[in-house]
This record gives structure tokens, sequence and C-alpha cells, in this order.
């Protein structure tokens, strides 16, 4: 019961009204207070000029406002002798009245919306974004998009959703949680991977279920920020290499790599078997990660038998890229990390962080 009231919650929160909709009762705010400060400055000088030297500024607005709200306290002015006082009077009555009635429907329309609710959302989830660096794209929250997000909530990644379905950005936050950020819009369009923090993001995937949109998230993405790690989605072969000109670091042929699991499931089940385990374990969170060492990192010239001596006993080397650019798979504890060695291990979310923290220096 509190999960449906939750979720119910988060629908009505993160709901998106008609852009049309939300333009018109916008437009409405505004006008109706730009009518009210005109008739209250109206108001307000023709009190002052009409009375003046005897009547101060600061009066002079207080009566045109007691007037126009129909509050009626005691006069500050007096009209008796002012014909052109009293005129004046009848005209605030009359106009800033129905001036002050069309600004408050126009302020409970918007508020009833939740036209308020959704900028206020918006402004905030614009800042988290743009205080966010080194974190990660994920364009398109379909199918693929959904197991994606949830990869990289579950390993403790900042991630960045973008999608135009406001249906579908709804269902993730009410499967996985509002642990990730979002960006309603096109992701093809510049203005909304800059949105998304794309020049301060370390790796994009480009993952909606047509090709053609994926290399054009490729491209653009790849002309905001050159050292970006981008994975493309691809369905058919002949995309490849276009992908890879476009500047996708790596592509992926979900054919392909559908057709190797079904295979591997057949003629070798039991490795299947481990390492579904292995990703589906909720409380160890193990994964295959891979880190490379920085130039500043304290690890460098380090052994791997010192690496686990600094608190990674439940880190597991698998293999080591050396400076020649060879791989030795299953190194020894006496085997040494450079700088620019690339290190490929089983461990938890917390081990990654510490050691990612190392190795970056």
């Amino acid at each position: 019961m509190h999960l449906r009231s939750r979720n119910a919650h988060i629908r009505a929160q993160f709901a998106e009204i008609p852009n049309q909709t939300r333009k018109t009762l916008v437009r409405g705010l505004i006008r109706s207070a730009v009518l009210v400060f005109l008739v209250t400055l109206v108001g307000t000088i023709g009190y002052w000029i009409l009375t003046s030297p005897h009547v101060s500024f600061s009066d002079a607005l207080y009566m045109t406002v007691i007037t126009v709200t129909t509050i009626g306290f005691g006069e500050v002015i007096e009209t008796t002798s002012h014909p052109g006082v009293r005129w004046l009077t009848m005209f605030l009555s009359f106009m800033g009245v129905g001036t002050v009635l069309y600004f408050f429907s126009s302020l409970t329309a918007f508020m009833l919306e939740g036209a308020f609710d959704r900028i206020l959302l918006r402004r905030r989830m614009e800042k988290r974004i743009g205080e966010m660096s080194d974190h990660f794209i994920v364009c398109g929250g379909g199918r693929m998009g959904r197991h994606i997000v949830n990869e990289l909530v579950e390993t403790n990644r900042d991630v960045v959703l973008i999608e135009q379905d406001q249906e579908r950005i709804q269902d993730l936050i009410e499967h996985i949680g509002d642990t990730f950020l979002w960006v309603a819009g096109d992701a093809t369009h510049d203005e909304t991977l800059i949105a998304a923090g794309i020049e301060r993001a370390a790796g994009l995937a480009a993952c909606t279920s047509d090709d053609n949109q994926n290399l054009i998230i490729t491209f653009s993405a790849r002309m905001h920020n050159a050292n970006l790690r981008i994975a493309a989605r691809c369905r058919t072969d002949v995309m490849i290499a276009k992908m890879e000109r476009a500047g996708a670091s790596s592509v992926v042929s979900t054919n392909k790599i559908g057709g190797l699991r079904l295979v591997s499931a057949m003629i070798r089940p039991a490795a299947v078997s481990y390492f579904d385990q292995l990703l589906r374990d909720e409380e160890l969170q193990l994964r295959v990660e891979s880190l490379t060492i920085g130039e500043h990192s304290k690890l460098a010239n380090k052994t791997l038998r010192e690496l686990r001596g600094r608190h990674f006993e439940d880190l597991l080397v698998i293999a080591l890229r050396d400076q020649k650019n060879e791989w030795r798979y299953n190194p020894t504890g006496d085997e040494r990390m450079h700088v620019g060695s690339c290190v490929i291990f089983i461990s938890g979310p917390e081990s990654r962080l510490r050691f990612e923290q190392m190795a970056m220096g």
C-alpha cells in the first residue's frame, strides 16, 4: 500500500502537461501580472499628480492598493474637494478589481495544473546536472535503456537519462526509484545533450531503437566532447562502420550479442550460469570492471600483491595489460602496475570506488 501511494505521488509529481497548455498558462499568468502592475502604476502616478505636493508617493501607492483590492481601509487622500481624484478612484474600482481577479484566477489555474511544482522540479534537476562531472548519459529509455540505467544506478554511478516519452521516464522512476536524473527531450538535438552535461560526461550510451538516431547522437556527442567514451547500439551491420566513423568508441550489435549469448547458453551453460549469478547477486553486487593507472596514481610501479594489501582483499584481478599493450591473464602478485596499465578485476561498488580514486590519483 505504501509503495502504491509512493508511486502515485511520483507519477503526479513527474507528470508532464502538454506544451501548448503549459505555454497558455504561463502567458496568461504573465499577462495578468503585467496588467496589475500597469493599473497600480497608473493609479499611483495619478493620485500623486492630482494631489501633489500634499500627498507623498507612498500614500498614493497605498490609496491605489486599497482601491484595486477592495480592502477599503481608511482613505489617506481626501476626495471631497478633488473631483479628479473621485473619477480616478471610480476608474480604478472598475479596472483594478477586474484585473486583480484575472491575476488570481490565472495564478490559481497555474498552481492547480501543477506547473509551478514542475518548474521548480526542473530548476532543481538542471542545477544538480550542472554540478555533475564524469557522469554517464543514457540516450533512450526503452527496454535496453532501462537495463543500462539500472546497472549504472546499482554500481553507484551518476547517470542522466535523455528520453522524449514522459511515460517511459515515469515508468523507470517507479521501478528503479528517483536515483537518477533525467532530461525530457530529443537526444539528437545539441541543446538536449548540453542540458545533460555532455561536455563534462565520462560516457554516453546511444541506445534508441533507431540506428539513424543513434548515428546522429554519436556524431553530435563527439563534437561536444572529444574525450567522451561513446557506446552505440546498432541493429543492422551496415551501420557499424558509419557509427565508428561518426565517433563511436565501441558499437554493439544487438543481434550478434544475442546470438553469441544463445550459443553460450547451449555449449557452456555452467559459465553462463556463473556470470548470471554474478550480475544478479543484489547483496554482493559484483561486477567485472576495468581501470587504467593514471600518471599521478599512488599505485604506479606497485605490485598486485601491494594492491591487495591496501584493504582490497575482496578485489580479484583477472587480467593486466602491460606497457607493451600485451594482456597477462591471471597475473601473479609480483606483476607491477605502471602508468597506462589497464587492470581487469572483479569487485563490488565500494571497492571499485576506492580503487578508482587511487588509480586516478
